[in-house]
């Protein structure tokens, strides 16, 4: 019997017929579309976008989606976490909020927290399928799964594995005349099954070994620490320096000097002094006192009447300035860590009190919340504090200076006179400007005789006349043998300092310099000047520009902007300073390290920590910068050089 014939109408069918039926059928209405065009005719546009929305209801959408995108972002932990459904009910809430939204400007806050939901998404997946520190899959389970599942085979119904349990039959056979001699082989394992299961049904790619996307044993990739090596250079051996041969003593000094020890030994000495004053007041304590009298005497011993120690007789060095500022440090630290207490008394007057730090779970369970304050001193305070507490010894013992740090400095400083006897200076101007240098409580010298010196091409230092010293100068020791420079020493009130290097002959004759940080404080007029004098041939401008600024690490945006400010410093590349509120602050974690820039002021660190990887202070920024650059207060600034900087779109050469 032949295969059936096509009818002959149907053959003789024209070609131009066919192509006019297929042309009807693709000119007629969908009937899907005529759905949707008349619904959009019932409801109107105004359903989609309505210009003319109430206020009142565009600001709770708005004000709706800024608390669920803060939510997201801090959040972003737990929803990080296996078995957290948080991200759902994100999305859930978005599709609520997007019912009520009219305008595509309100449109533009849900485009944004999609985005964010995404790249959680994103990253959790990658958690899933890489490994974390949690486990995102129990690899052990899903094993046993897919055992049992080859183990159990094909439901009796399926007509494809017809042939393969023909063919199993006809092994079982052969197994049973096995199994009799003593040869068990175990059940099988339907890998065939298996595959076709998981790449046939679900999947339109080829079957292949990797569909599992990796091996069952997961192993967290880990970024290899690389060792940066200076390059080699050739040196003049005239200028190699002997290394310092460090002692056992040496090294006891430094573990001295370390912070967490400081900070230690001073909590040790709060706790002594209130223990001390409350025995003694206890002592002398007499049943008909009354309350002022009591005061009296637990002022007599150090107490206030909050039972705590008063700041000011704790921190307050009457014998240097200096030291009262990293006394403040030092207890700020301990405040911070919950070691220390602060509180006042009845005249308001602040004291401390040892206390025991709060572990993480009970600030967790008690809801507790760090508060800061800002202490503002100036050598005028302090003067005022010494006379009105009448404060004669800190109770903070006076540090004596590190002699090994001095002979440390003495041996730089005589390398530097022998550098200019050879060579001299690279360029020594006089400056009309007056400059001051505090030492001990006093002004050593008070000037407009003071010289700029280049001792290097980069910036100056201040060379004062020695004529022009307030206290006499101690000539210790002679740099050459010809007498023409000398190693000195100065005495101040209470503690002397032998930083100093003086010349007598030569083109800086009769001229002193003093290590910048061995005195108290240097004044320009009545500024204050930080780290070395300001070089009169450097500028610095300060631009606002809208140019788009963005900072990325490791391939991450931490920061974008289009309302920056760009500062300009002679010979030096721009920097970019970039609103606070432009950075992704969950990368973003304080750092100690501080910095000082005569032209700026103090500098503040915060380190980039992305997927775990910390790099250490790329941000800094000043919450007090000098007047010249009061604009980029409230600003950050990142390291060029070791991050990826972006302009308008354009990557900035490292």
């Amino acid at each position: 019997m032949g295969p059936p014939q096509t009818p002959a109408s149907d053959r003789a069918t024209p070609l131009t017929s066919r192509k006019r039926k297929f042309g009807e059928r693709d000119n007629a209405p969908n009937t899907t579309q005529v759905a949707h065009r008349q619904r959009l005719e019932d409801v109107g546009e105004s359903q989609y976008y309505n210009p003319e929305q109430d206020m009142d209801e565009r600001r709770k959408v708005r004000k709706d989606y800024r608390y669920l995108s803060r939510e997201l972002t801090d959040s972003r932990a737990e929803y990080l976490a296996p078995g957290s459904e948080g991200l759902i009910q994100t999305l859930n809430r978005s599709n609520k909020l997007y019912a009520s939204v009219r305008q595509t400007s309100d449109a533009t806050l849900d485009s944004r927290l999609l985005v964010s939901t995404a790249e959680l998404s994103m990253k959790r997946t990658t958690q899933l399928n890489l490994g974390d520190s949690t486990t995102g899959i129990d690899l052990d389970d899903f094993v046993s799964k897919c055992i049992t599942f080859m183990r159990r085979g094909p439901p009796e119904g399926d007509a494809s594995t017809q042939t393969q349990r023909r063919r199993r039959g006809q092994d079982d056979s052969d197994e049973e005349g096995n199994t009799a001699e003593g040869y068990d082989e175990g059940d099988a394992f339907n890998w065939e099954w298996l595959g076709r299961q998981a790449c046939c049904p679900y999947n339109v790619r080829p079957p292949a070994p990797g569909f599992l996307l990796g091996p069952l044993s997961v192993q967290k990739r880990a970024r290899k620490a690389t060792q940066r090596r200076e390059r080699l250079q050739k040196r003049d051996p005239r200028d190699a320096v002997r290394p310092e041969e460090l002692k056992a003593k040496d090294l006891e000094q430094v573990e001295n000097s370390n912070l967490t020890t400081i900070c230690t030994n001073i909590r040790e000495l709060l706790v002594k002094k209130c223990e001390e004053g409350e025995k003694l007041v206890e002592q002398d304590l007499v049943e008909d006192m009354s309350e002022d009298e009591i005061r009296a005497l637990m002022t007599k011993h150090g107490i206030a009447d909050s039972g705590g120690v008063p700041l000011f007789h704790f921190v307050v060095n009457p014998r240097s300035f200096g030291q009262t500022v990293e006394n403040l440090f030092y207890v700020s630290f301990l405040i911070k860590d919950g070691a220390v207490g602060i509180g006042n008394d009845s005249d308001m007057v602040p004291t401390l009190h040892p206390n025991q730090p709060s572990t993480p779970e009970q600030i967790m369970k008690e809801n507790l919340q760090k508060r800061q304050a800002v202490f503002h001193l100036d050598f005028e305070t302090w003067e005022d504090i010494i006379e009105t507490f009448e404060i004669k010894e800190s109770i903070i013992p006076h540090r004596q200076p590190d002699p090994g740090a001095q002979v440390s400095a003495n041996g730089c400083l005589k390398d530097l006179a022998l550098k200019l006897l050879k060579d001299g200076p690279h360029k020594l101007e006089k400056t009309p400007r007056r400059v001051r240098g505090l030492f001990d409580g006093a002004y050593i010298f008070d000037t407009t005789e003071a010289r700029y010196v280049w001792e290097h091409p980069y910036y100056p230092q201040f060379w004062v006349p020695e004529s022009a010293l307030n206290v006499p100068l101690n000539h210790t020791q002679a740099v050459d043998d010809s007498g023409s420079a000398h190693l000195a020493t100065l005495k101040g009130k209470s503690r002397s300092t032998d930083r100093i290097l003086s010349f007598t002959k030569g083109p800086l004759a009769d001229l002193v310099r003093f290590e910048f940080d061995a005195l108290d404080g240097w004044f320009e007029e009545d500024q204050r000047i930080y780290g070395h004098p300001k070089d009169p041939y450097k500028r610095i401008d300060i631009l606002p520009s809208s140019r788009v600024i963005t900072a990325k690490v490791d391939g991450v945006t931490i920061a974008e902007s289009k309302n920056n400010l760009f500062l300009y410093e002679t010979m030096l590349r721009p920097r970019y300073y970039m609103p606070l509120s432009s950075a992704q602050w969950p990368y973003l974690t304080p750092s100690d390290t501080t910095t000082v820039c005569p032209y700026k002021g103090m500098a503040n660190y915060y380190n980039v920590v992305v997927d775990g990887n910390e790099h250490k202070d790329l941000v800094w920024w000043y919450k007090y910068p000098t007047a010249e650059s009061a604009p980029i207060a409230g600003h950050m600034c990142f390291y060029n050089e070791k991050v990826e900087i972006l302009v308008d779109g354009v990557k900035e050469g490292q």
